[in-house]
């Protein structure tokens, strides 16, 4: 996806790179022009979007939504990520969103970190920190306009305070929280973990 980005001859929506990906006879620009023309077409354009949801809410992609078509370009992270970097998005996505914590807590493995499940009882100040991840979560979900999940699961966030990370290189460790969405999220999730949020 992201190659497909670089390679682009000028700026497309998440349709439209979404259909050269899955070679739609649809899409803009065909095989002649892009060598990525359907290098995912053995997934479901619902999938290749939602990989693509995941780019741009972890920080690979920007999407400009002041912009009435909402076009594609790469990040500073997206053209310095690398195989390593983008390991965790070997695992295909999964085939429908389900808020029960068994397939959240699914979401994001093979990422490095405290084992996502780790059991643990909530004090009261870690719960109310959940709900305070919660509520921020949800904001910028609908800010970004994409699911919830995307942000972060369930599990990330209840992971995130039992742990208490003070600092990025703590959250880093949580599974779930790669370097893009470090970069892109840290500053407040550990602001929500202090309590110290605006």
């Amino acid at each position: 996806m992201l190659d497909c980005l670089k390679a682009m001859p000028f700026q497309v929506g998440k349709t439209g790179l979404t259909k050269i990906l899955a070679g739609s006879i649809a899409a803009s620009v065909k095989g002649d022009r892009v060598p990525q023309f359907g290098a995912l077409e053995g997934l479901s354009q619902g999938r290749i979007n939602a990989l693509l949801d995941r780019l741009i809410a972890d920080g690979f992609i920007h999407r400009d939504d002041t912009s009435d078509y909402r076009l594609l370009s790469l990040t500073a992270a997206g053209r310095a990520a690398d195989d390593a970097t983008l390991a965790a998005y070997d695992a295909a996505p999964p085939r429908s969103i389900s808020t029960s914590g068994a397939a959240l807590g699914r979401l994001g493995e093979g990422e490095a970190g405290y084992e996502a499940g780790e059991e643990g009882e909530l004090t009261g100040a870690q719960g109310a920190t959940l709900e305070r991840l919660k509520a921020w979560r949800t904001a910028q979900a609908g800010e970004r306009a994409v699911p919830a999940y995307i942000i972060a699961t369930d599990r990330m966030l209840r992971d995130v305070a039992l742990h208490e990370p003070t600092t990025h290189e703590e959250l880093l460790a949580i599974k779930g929280f790669g370097a893009a969405k470090v970069d892109t999220y840290g500053d407040a999730v550990l602001a929500l973990v202090s309590g110290d949020e605006a």
